[in-house]
């Protein structure tokens, strides 16, 4: 079945498709080690910048992308250099350099202060979480996990668990690899037509460990990934798209602590400059079957 979305919902290895976003900055390479993780996947980058721990060694997110994968609103008044967000019966308000944080108009104290970061509001994960009752899972491997029912639900993510219907069923093991050295090339104009607008060529590249104990057997290895930019029309996206539907697809064995390299190429086409706003990654181990 055909969707369109806001979205892409992708499963990669290293093959080509075709997507609707651009570079997050001009002319920059954007490297990160992944330190956070909502449900089974990895947050391997947000807009501007991917989540960051501060000098005070608290996790700073950024506000408004955080927001939409929770599947909450976000507001920002520059006069006042306040934040808010909102799910349900919850509203949470800060301001920028402020270390009071206020939960349905009750005052809560924060041990690190909102900042402003290449135009973006960054606050402590740990006040999303405590507001809206989240749990968190803090792992040795230097990741923090939110657990959260209605993430990734909302929104652009509606028709995620649908989209990923046959990866889920075919789930194993959701905490297989570890993702590092995830890095996002800068586009590189490649053509222009006044139908179609700027088409561009970019790359997402990325390491995994396997760290399972053992060696994974071949076809049990995968990524789902979503990638999302900015509005710049509407994103075409089936079920075709996705890793467990595509029967050729080389899924190689993966040794205990031996490393999965991917290499995903883009062709970027938009009618307007836009910004990647965020990419998760659930690396994964499916059911192998006969």
């Amino acid at each position: 079945m055909k969707k369109y979305m806001y979205v892409l919902l992708l499963s990669i290895l290293g093959w080509t498709v075709q997507a609707n976003l651009t570079h997050a900055k001009d002319n920059t390479i954007l490297h990160s080690t992944p330190v956070l993780k909502v449900n089974d996947y990895v947050v391997a980058f947000t807009y501007p910048k991917p989540p960051y721990i501060d000098e005070h060694q608290r996790l700073m997110v950024p506000l408004r992308a955080v927001a939409e994968i929770l599947g909450a609103k976000v507001s920002y008044d520059p006069a006042r250099k306040s934040a808010s967000l909102s799910r349900g019966q919850s509203n949470l308000n800060v301001t920028i350099g402020s270390s009071r944080a206020f939960f349905n108009e009750q005052e809560k104290g924060m041990d690190t202060v909102p900042v402003v970061s290449e135009g973006a509001v960054f606050v402590p994960l740990r006040w999303i979480t405590e507001s809206l009752q989240l749990k968190l899972n803090h792992h040795n491997l230097g990741v923090v996990t939110v657990i959260d029912p209605q993430a990734l639900k909302a929104g652009r993510f509606f028709y995620l668990s649908d989209d990923d219907r046959f990866g889920i069923q075919r789930l194993s093991n959701p905490y297989v690899f570890q993702i590092s050295d995830f890095t996002v090339s800068p586009a590189t104009l490649s053509a222009f037509s006044s139908s179609q607008g700027y088409e561009y060529a970019q790359s997402l590249q990325f390491k995994a460990k396997n760290i399972t104990g053992h060696d994974l057997p071949q076809g049990a290895a995968d990524f789902h990934m979503i990638i999302s930019n900015s509005s710049d029309g509407v994103f075409f996206n089936d079920t075709e798209m996705t890793s467990v539907d595509i029967k050729d697809k080389v899924r190689p064995a993966i040794q205990k602590g031996g490393l999965l390299r991917a290499d995903t190429q883009f062709t970027v086409q938009f009618k307007k400059s836009n910004s990647l706003s965020f990419v998760l990654v659930a690396p994964r181990s499916l059911k192998v079957t006969p």
